[in-house]
Parts: C-alpha cells; sequence; structure tokens
C-alpha cells in the first residue's frame, strides 16, 4: 500500500470514532438521573394537634397518608394529598382523634419523585386511654345522689362492718374483675361511655360493698378492687380500706346474755318450755372481738361494793384460747351445798386491761357493763320450802322457819305432837295473816329430785279454821332471785280458812316412803290476826 493510501485509511479511522464518540456524547445527555429522597423521620403529633413537616426534594414531588385520622392541613382543608415543586418544602400535618381505639397504630406518610415511592414520615398515634371512676350512691329516689369517690372506705360497726353503695362508669365495657377476699360485693357489669367517664347511663348500676367475714373484722386492712374489660384486659384499680375495731370498740358475749346461772351440781340453766331448767352442759361459750384481738378476761367478785380481781382463785373457772373463744365453767364441774353464790367475769381490750379498777365497771344498780361483763350466779341446794304469792312476789326462804324456831315450838313441843309422823328436822312453820294475801299462794317443797310430781304424794291435816276450800291445785313454784329454778307444788286460796287457823301440809318423796309411812318435809301454815 503506498503512504497515500495508508494516510487516506487512517483519516477514515478517525472520523468513525469521531463519529463513534459523537454518538455515546449524545445518548448520556438524554439519560434522567434517580431522584434522592429525604431520609425518614419519626414525628410524633399529638391527637388533636396540627406540626409543620419540612423536606428537601431532588424533583417534583406529591406526599399521600395512609390513614384516615392522619391529614394534611391545606389552608384550613383536610387532604390526604398535597404535591409540590423541587426544592425546600414545608407541609402541616394534623392527628386526628377519628377511629382512635385503645391499640396504638402508625401513619406513613409516602413521597412521590418520577417513577419512585417511599415513606419519608411516620406519625405514631397512641391508643387512648382506659379510664374508670367509682362513684357512691346516697339517698333514693329523687334524693339519690352520686358523688365520686378516691378510695373506698369502712368503718367497724357492732359485729359487723359499714358498708357503702358503689358504682363505676368507664369509657370500655366494664365488669368487676376482682374483690378483695374477705369483703362482699356482688360482681356487676357495667356499659361503655364514651369519652370522659361519667355515670350518665339511665341504667347505672350500684353494689354493696361490706366486710363479710367476721373473723376479720379485729383487723385493719388495705387492698383493692379490680374492674376489667370484658375480656379481663385494661384492669382499673380501685382502693378499698377498712379501719378495724378501734382500741375500745369490743363484743363480748353469749349472744345478748347478761347473765348465767349454774345448777348447784354445775348444770347451765337452758330455757325449756318457756321456763328455765337445768340442761346438760356444764361451760358456756363466748366469742370475744377486740383490735387485733388483744384483751384480757378476768373473774371478779364483789365484798359489799368493793370489787376484788380473784382470776384463777374463783370458783369460777374461765379458758381461753387467745383467738377470741371464751369458755367458763364451775371449777372441777362442782357441786355447791353450801350458799348462792356470784362471781363477774369481766373480758376488756387490751387499752382498758392495763390497770383496770372493776368498781367502775358495774353499774349503779350492780351489773356489769356490757358489752364487758356477765354476772355469773351458781345456786346452791337450799333446803325447805318455796313459796311465793300470785301478784305479790317470792316468800324469802327465811320465812319458811324450821319448827323449833317457830312461836309454835317455843313451848319445847315437837311436830308429830301436833300432827302425827310430822318429821322432827324437816318440819317447817310459814305464818302469815291477812294483809299479806295477795292472790292464791303457791308453796313446794326444796331438796327433791327436779323429776319430782307431787301428784298424791301429800296429806292436809287442819287443826284449826276452815281448810276444806282452799282449792288445792298443782303448779311450778319459782324460787326467788337469782335462782333459776322451779319446784313442783301447790296453789292454795288463804282466804277462805278464817280469821285464824293451823294446818300441816305433809310431803312424801316417793310411792316407796308413802307406802313406808316416811314422811320426808312437812309444812305448817299458821295464819294469825
Amino acid at each position: 500500500m503506498s503512504n497515500m493510501q495508508i494516510n487516506g485509511f487512517l483519516q477514515g479511522c478517525a472520523l468513525v470514532g469521531l463519529a463513534l464518540l459523537a454518538a455515546c456524547s449524545s445518548d448520556n445527555d438524554d439519560k434522567v438521573q434517580d431522584p434522592v429522597f429525604p431520609d425518614m423521620q419519626t414525628v410524633e403529633i399529638a391527637v388533636g394537634q396540627a406540626q409543620e413537616l419540612t423536606f428537601h426534594a431532588d424533583a417534583d414531588w406529591k406526599l399521600t397518608i395512609d390513614k384516615s385520622w392522619c391529614r394534611f392541613d391545606n389552608d384550613g382543608a383536610e387532604t390526604a394529598q398535597v404535591a409540590g415543586k423541587a426544592g425546600d418544602a414545608a407541609v402541616v400535618v394534623r392527628v386526628t382523634d377519628r377511629n382512635l381505639g385503645f391499640e396504638s397504630a402508625s401513619a406513613q406518610i409516602m413521597m412521590s419523585m418520577g417513577a419512585k415511592m417511599q415513606p419519608i414520615f411516620e406519625i405514631p398515634r397512641p391508643g387512648r386511654q382506659a379510664e374508670a371512676k367509682m362513684y357512691e350512691k346516697t339517698g333514693y329516689g329523687v334524693n339519690a345522689k352520686l358523688n365520686e369517690l378516691e378510695k373506698v372506705t369502712l368503718t367497724y360497726k357492732t359485729r359487723n362492718s359499714s358498708s357503702v353503695n358503689l358504682g363505676f362508669a368507664a369509657n370500655f365495657d366494664w365488669l368487676v374483675l376482682s374483690v378483695p377476699e374477705g369483703f362482699t360485693m356482688q360482681k356487676i357489669q357495667g356499659a361503655a361511655t364514651e369519652g370522659k367517664p361519667e355515670p350518665t347511663d339511665p341504667n347505672f348500676k350500684t353494689t354493696t360493698i361490706k366486710i363479710a367475714d367476721v373473723e376479720l373484722l379485729p383487723y385493719a386492712r388495705k387492698d383493692k378492687i379490680v374492674i376489667s374489660d370484658i375480656d379481663g384486659n385494661k384492669p382499673q384499680e380501685f382502693i378499698v380500706e377498712y379501719t378495724g375495731m378501734g382500741d375500745e370498740d369490743f363484743f363480748f358475749g353469749p349472744g345478748s346474755a347478761t347473765s348465767t346461772t349454774f345448777s348447784a351440781d354445775g348444770f347451765v340453766y337452758k330455757m325449756q318450755g318457756g321456763a328455765a331448767a337445768p340442761g346438760t352442759e356444764t361451760s358456756v361459750a363466748c366469742s370475744v372481738f377486740a383490735r387485733d384481738m388483744k384483751y384480757r378476761a378476768f373473774v371478779v367478785e364483789r365484798n359489799g361494793n368493793e370489787a376484788e380481781d380473784v382470776t384463777g382463785k374463783s370458783w369460777l373457772e374461765v379458758t381461753d384460747d387467745g383467738k377470741g373463744g371464751i369458755s367458763y365453767q364451775v371449777k372441777g364441774g362442782g357441786m355447791n351445798p353450801e350458799a348462792l353464790r356470784e362471781a363477774y367475769l369481766f373480758v376488756l381490750p387490751e387499752k382498758l386491761a392495763a390497770d383496770p379498777d372493776f368498781n367502775t365497771y358495774f353499774t349503779a344498780n350492780g351489773t356489769p357493763k356490757t358489752p364487758y361483763g356477765v354476772t355469773v350466779v351458781q345456786e346452791d341446794d337450799p333446803q325447805g320450802f318455796a313459796g311465793a304469792w300470785g301478784i305479790g312476789g317470792s316468800v324469802p326462804f327465811d320465812k319458811f322457819v324450821p319448827y323449833a324456831e317457830s312461836a309454835l315450838g317455843q313451848d319445847g313441843s315437837k311436830p308429830a305432837d301436833r300432827f302425827p309422823n310430822a318429821p322432827e328436822n324437816s318440819t317447817y312453820v310459814y305464818t302469815f295473816s291477812e294483809k299479806d294475801i295477795a292472790g292464791p299462794f303457791k308453796f313446794g317443797p326444796l331438796g327433791f329430785d327436779r323429776d319430782y310430781r307431787p301428784n298424791d304424794l301429800y296429806e292436809l291435816i287442819p287443826e284449826s279454821g276452815n281448810w276444806g276450800r282452799i282449792g288445792l291445785s298443782r303448779t311450778d313454784v319459782a324460787l326467788p332471785k337469782p335462782y333459776k329454778k322451779s319446784v313442783k307444788g301447790f296453789s292454795a286460796d288463804m282466804k277462805t280458812v278464817g280469821e285464824t287457823g293451823v294446818a300441816c301440809m305433809l310431803f312424801y318423796e316417793d310411792e316407796a316412803h308413802k307406802e313406808q309411812g316416811i314422811l320426808d318435809i312437812a309444812l305448817i301454815f299458821n295464819k294469825v290476826k
């Protein structure tokens, strides 16, 4: 190839290269670069508030919000989309309470530039706060009122607690989830309210709360009532407080009894068929309630008007389990043939038990002050007769005088000298006059078995006077107080005797003695002017 040809070839190649370069340069000029999106931001905006958000866009843009409760504020108009030109920009975003539930949620603001789209803002919205309130209902009908309570306070009443009529309102469907153990309150279900809970529902429900377990009454405590939604979620707690018994609050006693009588053989008198009679029990059980169950038991006896603590030294024996259970009985279960005896059981709360003056714990008439004390009597086994005038009350035992000590026996005679077979050592004389008569006279022998029945186990022997019309009829004769027992005997009309008269009533203890002619006891009636 000649030089001329070579030069021509090179020139051709250069032209082709220039053409290719020109073509490549034209392609690069026509290609569009991808936009750069702003970094993702999380922005908190309170419900009901608006906030300006700023950003930079490489190109013309459009923003879209994906939740209906979050909107752009475009000159007062709410919109889901806004658009603008490349450069620095600002938008106003408002968060509303639309469709606000109890769960948290988030809205995203998506930016579109060209064919690209991605989120640039996230707006969280917390869920609605569960709210509940507690109310006390007072009064009834048109006078009923509902007062909001921060807590429930219960106090001690006699062997019970106070009560409060409660109701609840919430901004969700609710029920009473739990009530503290030992409290009683019917679990109720309420209705939903919107917004701030108020008891505006016409079917607003209430229930009463109080201490249910009497064993808890002595102790102060604080706990809580919990309401929740129907599924047991969104618990709302309310304090319930019981102040407990006060330092001087106290209960002690076997029911309403203020006294107990033991028979001579140590059995407790019970009401049987409208009358008091010894039962089968030899002790009396009592309940004690005091603050924190701190108390002391004492046995007291009186010498005249002076009260003395004889705990552990008396015929009355007390057992205390330290938990409010007290019992008392005759020491050793004992017989008491000597004389009627009386003691007092006192139980005092801790505050009063340190150094008590028991003289101050008796009323003016000599009985223990409630609720601290109880009178305890043990009968003896008196001999002789019991008597009572129909409307004049019991006749004292000493009015039935042993024959040898009576006016009839002053001449040195014996009962059998006047009335055949009258026992020497168990014949008594009852002297009375017309002015003593107050209705029928009731009388009966003492010292017989409790199942004694007079029936025909007697004889009436007149000496002087008209005794044929006294009209003997069988009856119960009560012993004078504080004895509770009664004996079987007779009622007689002593007005028919005349101005004066003497007669003897002879008693056999049983049929065997009657058959053998053994008279056990006798009563001579001596009516004088």
